[in-house]
């Protein structure tokens, strides 16, 4: 039973690249969701939220600097170099202690008391991870299209159906979360990564709403970091049109002892019918070999998919504990009918 003595606590992650013009105000809205769950009967609280500067050259470490000196439990991790959202947000996963883990933008385009509505949807249906989804595209009406379309090849090719779920706005069990990001290597795609350990993934409908685009401030992720970014998500899914391969040349082989068959069926009974001797032989050694180069280059695509998950530290199991879920989606149920 959670008592106010142990509370579950809820770590936010953020990374922060160019985003100078916001922290001020974002910081103010984490404030306001810590003492909304500073509440006496509160199961939950806010207990640390991490912001990543992934190199940002506009002042936004200065800014940081000064947040957690007002806020004790506000931190800054300041990376080496620019690096990139996704591993901006797992630096900052690996440094939180929290049971959940919610990651979001620094440009307010994500809420902090929408952090509340995530926890409450992944709670009550007993999920693992809950992705906010825009009520409407929340970017440019390119990078929305682009983003889909993407999303939508990348599912075809790998039958994750999860892809189509993807958003940097993300509630977490804190397990999860910090288990995939000690095995994101280099080129891992984060959420490819948290789908190598649970299938219970939900979504919830969230307004947002492009900040940047409203105002002169520039997108801290251009057209080539976006890019890159579905560069990453191919490299880490698993391509299973590539080891159709095996299955194809099992039926090319099938076919050419089919056409072989036939061949010396109407070579024995009916020779006349045979205008051009060597025909079918030939065709048979072209279609039968091409099956048996595509069924070892099958099984040796195979092999070495096998050999990448365990380079990349895909698990064979892992144990979570859901026993609080019921606590945390009652209270915030009672919480948020009483706000609305």
């Amino acid at each position: 039973m959670i008592t106010a003595e142990q509370p579950i606590i809820i770590s936010i992650v953020t990374p922060v690249y160019r985003g100078a013009h916001y922290l001020r105000a974002l910081s103010a809205e984490l404030v306001q969701l810590k003492e909304t769950l500073d509440h006496p009967h509160s199961p939950l609280r806010l207990g640390e939220v991490i912001f990543v500067d992934d190199d940002s050259r506009d002042g936004s470490i200065t800014v940081l600097r000064e947040l957690t000196e007002e806020h004790p439990w506000m931190r800054t991790l300041q990376l080496a170099r620019n690096f990139g959202q996704h591993p901006a947000t797992v630096a900052g996963i690996l440094h939180t202690s929290g049971d959940w883990v919610c990651t979001m933008d620094e440009d307010l385009q994500h809420r902090p008391m929408d952090v509340l509505s995530l926890l409450h949807k992944v709670t009550q249906e007993q999920q693992d991870i809950c992705y906010a989804t825009p009520t409407m595209g929340s970017h440019s009406a390119f990078r929305n299209v682009s983003s889909k379309v993407t999303k939508i090849v990348m599912a075809m090719l790998s039958g994750n159906k999860a892809i189509g779920k993807f958003n940097s706005f993300r509630m977490i069990r804190g397990s999860i979360a910090r288990a995939a990001a000690s095995v994101v290597a280099h080129q891992t795609y984060f959420d490819v990564a948290l789908s190598w350990y649970t299938n219970r993934i939900c979504v919830t409908q969230i307004a947002m709403s492009d900040m940047r685009a409203k105002t002169a401030v520039k997108s801290g992720y251009r057209l080539k970091a976006l890019v890159r970014h579905a560069g990453r998500l191919f490299q880490s899914l698993e391509l299973k049109t590539l080891r159709y391969a095996a299955v194809a040349g099992v039926l090319l082989m099938l076919a050419a002892l089919a056409v072989a068959a036939f061949a010396v069926g109407s070579r024995l009974l009916y020779p006349e019918t045979i205008a051009l001797p060597g025909w079918a032989s030939v065709l048979v050694s072209i279609v039968f070999f091409g099956g048996a180069t595509a069924l070892l280059a099958g099984l040796i695509l195979d092999q070495i998919y096998f050999i990448s998950q365990k380079m990349r530290g895909r698990p064979v199991f892992f144990v979570v504990n859901r026993e609080t879920d019921t606590t945390i989606a009652n209270w915030l149920a009672s919480h948020i009918s009483s706000r609305s």
